[in-house]
């Protein structure tokens, strides 16, 4: 069994891209002077020392764009931009890359995936994904061993201490075995590893693998039938209303992404031509990285989704929360801390049982980020545009920093910012929304009525039957939500057209007269729903009332 350091895991978890800028030459130096400092979002008077130190941290360092948020027993108390003789104004909102803080999404969503019985965390990956090496290789006999919790633990069998690491630094000489140009593709990566061997057995070593959350990404592609973006967005991200992350690009900035700055250069990785660029801007693929370090993101909805450990949004069920934290077969330090899935932890015994601090940090060329999440009740992320400077400080000391100005804090506000930076969650479903709409032959495709929500909607005539076209709604969490409905209106439409709610308690019906108030949205009232994929609305065409009955669309919100 291998365990490892402190200061060594420190640098495991955040790591994405070690060595990204470790050679070259000085691209520039960034600036070192005390004014030109700018702050955006909010101050707060009691939580100053916050601010303190990300200005002390940035300008001793020259960080020209810096980042924090912090949350108190659920409720964001802080969310501030941080410009240190910057060309552009950092705001609460602006993107940065997060680089290994992209972990903790790809192991809920593997997770979220056993949730929903589509895999085991104990299946191979070899049962997932088809390992296919380079001819006159062969898959090491072991991979049957590498699950996908192992993936999740580093425990793949994989070191690249001791080796290599396929996704940073590797591009060219894979380029060159398989002779494919750059910039690399994801099965090419694939079936270049397919033919490399294990470094130990698997389960039996800790070794941060990038390679393993590569895999994991590819087996929720698999899987599902998604891209690993679509899926994170749909599954992990919208129940949260998180609607900035995104997966970034390696040489364009998506709208609000910041600068990225290294005193490095190196050879691009994004085609043959050997040209020497910014270590930020091509030294790396971001594509390939998508599921171990590749997602844009504010600070605020970092520290948003690490409010997903405490069961908002439904994200993940009580026992998949308890995975996350569970102790792993190898690989406990001496302290008690541990990678779990996802995320570091270190566990404290409290009167009220065991409790949990978890945390991430993230690395490379350009970017360095660090996500806690305290059993105290706090939490926080901070972000930076860079990782390196002549100075030579080490940018891990921002976690004691801020750890440090937590202690300054005397009385923690009482105020609530979520609803400045996140809407609702909310969903629309219309009679064309694929999948999420069904009706019977009865119910006729019309397109007549203006006022209608998209480019048709449905209509039948009333009868004394059971016959109702149901929309579906996934919906996050059990909750209270409002349901609004679009109609076009028309003198010809019932003036009694049943609505129905599946609610957690049984179906609620209401009727709406639809010869008036279309072409908007109506609210039926608020409705206690159970989570999940079900039947939640319906039209019903039973109803005493003359004139057709009109389905269109509907829309579900959490209140």
């Amino acid at each position: 069994m291998r365990t490892v350091s402190r200061r060594t895991f420190g640098k495991l978890v955040g790591a994405a891209g070690a060595g990204a800028a470790g050679a070259g030459t000085l691209l520039h130096a960034p600036a070192r002077a005390a004014d030109g400092w700018v702050a955006t979002g909010t101050a707060v008077a009691g939580l100053s020392s916050f601010d303190d130190t990300m200005k002390s941290f940035m300008q001793a360092r020259g960080v020209s764009a810096g980042q924090l948020a912090v949350a108190y027993n659920g409720r964001l108390v802080l969310a501030r931009g941080y410009g240190n003789n910057s060309a552009e104004t950092i705001q609460p909102t602006s993107l940065f890359r997060i680089a290994s803080l992209s972990k903790s999404l790809t192991a809920a969503a593997v997770l979220r995936l056993a949730q929903d019985g589509l895999v085991g965390l104990d299946d191979p990956v070899t049962s997932v994904l088809d390992f296919i090496p380079p001819t006159g290789q062969s898959v090491d006999p072991r991979m049957p061993q590498v699950t996908l919790r192992r993936l999740l633990q580093h425990l793949g069998g994989w070191d690249r201490d001791l080796t290599f690491d396929p996704l940073h630094g590797r591009d060219h000489v894979i380029a060159q075995a398989l002779g494919v140009p750059l910039e690399l593709r994801k099965e090419d990566v694939l079936r270049y590893m397919s033919g490399q061997p294990l470094q130990h057995d698997p389960g039996s070593t800790v070794a941060y693998s990038n390679y393993g959350y590569f895999l994991a990404g590819r087996v929720v592609e698999k899987v599902t039938g998604l891209s690993y973006e679509a899926y994170v967005k749909q599954k992990l991200l919208a129940p949260l209303g998180i609607t900035r992350m995104a997966h970034g690009k390696a040489l364009t900035r998506l709208a609000g992404e910041v600068g990225y700055r290294s005193q490095y250069t190196g050879r691009t990785v994004l085609d043959d031509s050997g040209t020497i660029v910014p270590a930020p801007y091509g030294t790396f693929s971001m594509s390939l990285r998508d599921a171990n370090g590749g997602w844009v993101a504010s600070a605020v909805d970092m520290v948003r989704w690490a409010t997903m450990l405490d069961g908002a949004g439904g994200v993940l069920d009580g026992a998949s929360l308890a995975k996350v934290t569970a102790v792993p077969s190898t690989g406990v330090n001496g302290n008690g801390w541990y990678y779990g899935l996802g995320w570091a932890v270190r566990p404290f015994a409290t009167s009220g049982g065991t409790k949990y601090n978890i945390w991430h940090t993230g690395s490379l060329a350009g970017t360095y980020t660090l996500l806690v999440k305290s059993y105290q009740g706090m939490s926080w992320a901070a972000l930076f545009n860079q990782r390196d400077d002549p100075s030579g400080l080490n940018y891990g000391d921002i976690d004691s920093a801020l750890w440090a100005a937590s202690r300054q804090v005397t009385s923690w506000p009482t105020h609530n910012l979520w609803s400045t930076y996140f809407s609702p969650w909310s969903v629309v479903v219309d009679n064309t929304t694929a999948g999420r709409f069904t009706a019977s032959s009865n119910w006729a495709v019309a397109s007549s009525l203006t006022g209608r929500y998209g480019t048709n909607y449905r209509r039948a005539a009333p009868v004394a039957a059971s016959d109702v076209a149901w929309y579906k709604v996934d919906v996050p969490e059990t909750g209270t939500y409002r349901v609004d409905v679009w109609y076009p209106a028309s003198t010809g439409n019932s003036a009694a057209t049943p609505y129905i709610v599946a609610t957690s308690t049984g179906n609620k019906t209401v009727h709406v007269d639809q010869r008036s108030n279309g072409g908007t949205w109506r609210s039926l009232g608020t409705f206690t729903l159970a989570r999940g994929d079900g039947n939640k609305v319906g039209v019903s065409r039973w109803t005493s009332g003359t004139g057709h009955v009109v389905a269109d669309a509907v829309r579900v919100t959490r209140v």
